[in-house]
């Protein structure tokens, strides 16, 4: 009974403060608005609330409203609360200058600096403050995004100067196909380069290709032991390459196979490809002699790179990537100093004739060079991020598989002992992923055993996509039956996944006959990986083509219905003057404002994004927007409504935005379904 009644009798005292508190036009202080960093709503509104508490309570430090105003307040989620956004650091302002809550509430929102984005603001016990966006702000928005350009509304920023971002990714392997492991750096690096370039800064693109060390060395031993025909006929005397000669991409990972299964048996073909690798590292640095034998590894190098190049480029294309390659050998000339500054600073110490690096919090100490002389893997990173520190770069991202995290915490921590790398200065991140299942919970793979490649799983993507929009069309039971029976069974299907493959797509003219399918196929692909995020996942084409749910297929279809009514609009006999959309309370429905506001988010998501290397929150944002749609479409009249010509123009910023989102995420959008 006590207890209630301190319940009631706190909540009485705290209902005096839970009143409406429109914002006028004029200030309500001589502050001026905070300098942000972009037009994200939400980083505005929490900036306005940092300057308010700063003006209110001068004699505290609020470190959260000062450095991430956006934390500060969230969207409203409960469709109980009148409300667009809540500030909801009250309780901890009350806490640290014991206070009850709705002072602190009461307090900032009277000291809130003018600003012509809130409409109303009110203190909702316990310890939230609701805020209401103006409709005109929202008006804005859409009148704006109505155009391709998406020119959002100015709020107060300053001009930010780019920095340079380098994102590391792809980076597979000379000598071996592209499988399906890749996959997700390649889609996941590119979405983050796009992000990247989206919010204005200087982006580079990397990909940083296994192009030498013992694997290359073992593949080059077994192809002259084998006397490989492309050996002598790929490469001509003028130094040009001859295509019909290159070997293909199937080719050289099947001689990467047979060379690694050789290896487990045959010792002296292990300690050849050590030889072969060490020969490339001294001809990078150009050391490689009169040896006609060396020269003969070096001319094998330069034909295996250029047959795994070209093949990795024809799947880049394919997936519209755009990437640099930058291989390990770029950085050899630089592998000799790094040992010795490393040693020279004490970073590293001789253990049994190798240079290592000892760190805290690791069992095993990180070799940089061992006792015949020759660099390793963590070598070539530390030299590629002390060169790419030294240019300039101030965001370093790797996109690698969870396998490498150990490996990265300690190239990253090793520069910094070197001091190279100073976190104050420059931010270097390690964007994992998990592996890609079959349905039977192990890594998707070919009949064989071997990882599937990944022209197989895009070839099946770009397939399953056209029968599911085939069956789209309502086709009658017997051309379902003659389409299916006219595609032939293929003995390379991907354990796992039930597919029926054609002849490869890089290898046949799909692309070119059926972009409606290939475009839809590859961004299902590409959007189911993505919304992911970090984690392992089971792929199944059936949940990546779906109708519904988190999907490219249900977004595309939100953006390809409001392309079908804007042509309805504009074939219309007699056309409605074009209108402004407005929220003025004639005829307009709660799902339009909704739609307006979920507009405005796009730059704080797109933001959040950009600063945690996360695009997956485009896609659960872009899911949110094609939802709201949906059920728009589905409940408000827009052909032959009085508010048509508003309600089109609102879709087209719809429209706009996915557009613009499924771009960031990679994915080409279609304008038919």
């Amino acid at each position: 009974v006590r207890k209630s009644v301190m319940l009631l009798v706190r909540a009485c005292r705290l209902s005096s403060f839970a009143r409406v508190c429109r914002v006028p036009r004029r200030c309500y202080t001589t502050a001026t608005v905070p300098e942000i960093e972009s037009h994200a709503l939400r980083s505005y509104l929490g900036s306005l609330f940092a300057k308010s508490s700063e003006i209110s309570f001068p004699s505290h430090q609020h470190n959260n409203l000062q450095h991430t105003p956006s934390s500060c307040v969230a969207r409203t989620t409960n469709p109980k609360i009148n409300a667009d956004y809540q500030f909801t650091q009250c309780f901890q302002l009350a806490r640290s200058m014991n206070m009850p809550p709705g002072t602190v509430a009461q307090t900032l929102i009277d000291h809130l600096p003018s600003n012509k984005i809130i409409q109303q603001v009110s203190f909702s016990p316990p310890g939230f403050i609701n805020i209401s966006v103006r409709n005109d702000y929202l008006e804005d928005v859409v009148a704006s995004l109505s155009s391709d350009g998406l020119p959002y509304p100015s709020l107060p920023s300053p001009p930010r100067p780019p920095i340079k971002v380098l994102v590391d990714y792809a980076s597979p392997n000379m000598s071996k196909e592209l499988h399906v492991g890749h996959l997700r750096s390649i889609v996941l690096g590119e979405s983050l380069s796009r992000i990247q370039h989206y919010v204005g800064n200087e982006v580079e693109r990397v990909s940083h290709v296994g192009d030498f060390g013992t694997p290359m060395g073992l593949v080059i031993a077994h192809a002259m032991d084998n006397n490989a025909p492309w050996l002598s006929s790929a490469l001509a005397s003028d130094g040009t390459y001859v295509p019909e000669h290159l070997p293909s991409p199937t080719e050289l990972g099947a001689l990467y196979a047979a060379a690694k299964a050789r290896s487990k048996t045959d010792k002296l073909l292990d300690q050849r490809a050590i030889d072969f690798a060490a020969i490339l590292q001294r001809a990078k640095r150009g050391e490689l002699g009169d040896d006609p034998s060396h020269h003969a590894i070096y001319r094998a190098w330069l034909i295996i790179c250029e047959a795994s190049r070209r093949g990795f480029n024809k799947i880049f294309e394919t997936l519209d990537v755009h990437v640099q390659e930058r291989g390990e050998s770029t950085y050899a000339p630089l592998l000799p100093d790094v040992v010795a500054e490393l040693h020279a600073k004490g970073v590293s110490t001789l253990s049994e004739g190798a240079h290592c690096v000892f760190l805290q919090g690791f069992p095993t100490p990180l070799i940089i060079q061992k006792k015949d002389g020759s660099h390793l893997y963590a070598t070539t990173d530390l030299a590629a991020l002390r060169s790419r520190i030294e240019q300039g770069h101030k965001w370093i991202i790797y996109v690698t598989d969870d396998t490498q995290k150990q490996h990265f915490q300690m190239v990253i921590q090793t520069a910094q002992q070197a001091g190279w790398l100073d976190p104050a200065h420059v931010r270097v991140d390690h964007v994992m992923f998990g592996v890609v299942k079959g349905s039977d919970g192990k890594k998707l793979s070919s009949r064989d055993g071997s990882p599937a490649t990944l022209n197989d799983l895009l070839t099946n993507a770009v397939r399953e996509a056209r029968k599911a929009t085939m069956v789209s069309k309502s086709l009658t039971r017997s051309e379902v039956i003659e389409e299916a029976s006219s595609v032939p069974s293929s003995s390379s299907d991907i354990v796992g996944v039930s597919t029926r493959a054609p002849s490869r797509l890089l290898d046949s003219n799909e692309a070119d006959t059926d972009q409606p399918a290939t475009s839809l196929g590859l961004g299902a692909l590409k959007y189911y990986d993505l919304a992911q995020r970090s984690n392992d996942y089971i792929f199944s084409y059936d949940s990546m083509l779906a109708f519904k749910g988190n999907t490219a297929v249900y977004i595309l279809y939100a953006y390809t219905r409001i392309r079908t009514l804007v042509k309805r609009a504009s074939d219309q006999p007699h056309k409605q003057p074009a209108q402004r959309w407005v929220l003025d309370g004639i005829d307009t429905k709660q799902q339009e404002r909704s739609l307006g506001l979920h507009l405005a988010r796009f730059p704080e998501v797109v933001l959040s994004a950009q600063q945690g290397s996360k695009p997956s929150l485009i896609c659960d944002y872009l899911f949110e927007l094609a939802s709201d749609f949906h059920s728009f479409y589905d409940e408000v009249k827009i052909i032959g409504s009085s508010r048509q010509s508003q309600r089109i123009h609102l879709c087209m910023a719809v429209a706009n935005v996915l557009k613009k989102g499924m771009h960031l995420l990679g994915i080409q959008s279609v304008e038919r379904m």
